[in-house]
């Protein structure tokens, strides 16, 4: 049975599922369902399969525990690779290890894992106690005996609207990933979308999705509409920390374990590019690495408007 741990003062409520990788599940102003701007699902068809995988079947067995919300994904993310002897899983191992709860306040959460014997996560959620403000801050401690590299990236699920629109600081560069682009391939600064044909601004895509990142010059906040539900919602973050945004829209997709049932947007700031994964960011000099001993320390703020 899953572990959720619930906190709320009068302007804000989250739940954290403990069980399920220490996943955010709930962000309101209330504890009412339609209060939420996470995308949220239960898919009662859909049988969750164990944290042990089979070696490339992460992602599947992944997937199959996926219900939105908002996961860290460290010391990797994106696909399984190998990395200085360590196996890293689909997305991270602290998304799909459990979480230990260290303590509970009337207005913070805070709960940790540890991965590899090696790399201790301590997460703190902050509430507000008179705004609508939640303050996710994050310690990674190098607790092995050697130096360890790792990435982040803040996967958070916004529940979808073809109705909605993001907002995003005119000057950052954006750029299509390699296997989405819709009709332009080469980069872009936001407040110049219209003149490329391009618009990322709303979920009017006829594809089933779609991933457009932040290359370069981030200023480290974005802004996400949903007028179905009268949500607007404002992620900040540093800009050092977090130099790119991974922005993906799930369209309705007939893929394992969505099956047209769902509709996300996701705005995750991250540490590298889409698709880098930690293998890539240690040859390409962007992974960021840890002595042992040494800690590392990053936070996001999410304002509900």
């Amino acid at each position: 049975m899953n572990e959720i741990v619930e906190l709320a003062t009068s302007a804000i409520a989250i739940k954290i599922d403990l069980t399920r990788g220490g996943t955010i599940t709930h962000i309101g102003k209330s504890f009412d369902k339609d209060s939420n701007v996470l995308a949220w699902y239960e898919f009662d068809d859909i049988e969750e399969l164990p944290i042990e995988y089979p070696h490339g079947e992460s992602e599947h067995y992944w997937m199959s525990r996926y219900r939105g919300g908002w996961q860290l994904l460290t010391p990797s993310a994106d696909k399984e690779c190998d990395v200085g002897g360590r196996h890293h899983s689909f997305h991270g191992d602290s998304s799909i290890l459990p979480w230990h709860l260290v303590s509970k306040t009337s207005n913070e959460i805070t709960h940790d894992v540890t991965i590899f014997n090696a790399l201790h996560v301590n997460r703190v959620a902050h509430l507000e106690s008179d705004r609508p403000v939640l303050t996710v801050t994050t310690t990674i401690k190098n607790i092995g005996e050697k130096v360890e590299p790792f990435i982040k990236v803040e996967h958070i699920a916004y529940r979808g609207s073809d109705n909605g629109d993001v907002t995003g600081p005119s000057e950052t560069v954006w750029k299509f990933h390699d296997y989405v682009q819709e009709g332009y391939a080469g980069e872009f600064k936001w407040k110049d979308m219209d003149s490329h044909g391009v618009n990322i601004r709303n979920r009017n895509m006829d594809k089933e999705a779609r991933l457009v990142y932040i290359v370069r010059d981030s200023e480290g906040w974005i802004e996400w509409h949903n007028p179905d539900f009268g949500q607007r919602t404002r992620a900040s973050w540093d800009p050092k920390e977090f130099p790119h945004l991974w922005y993906w829209q799930e369209n309705g997709a007939d893929i394992f374990p969505f099956h047209r049932r769902t509709k996300i947007t996701a705005l995750e700031p991250a540490s590298v590019p889409p698709g880098t994964r930690l293998v890539g960011a240690v040859e390409q000099d962007r992974a960021s690495y840890l002595q042992p001993g040494e800690s590392h320390t990053f936070s996001i703020q999410i304002e509900l408007k």
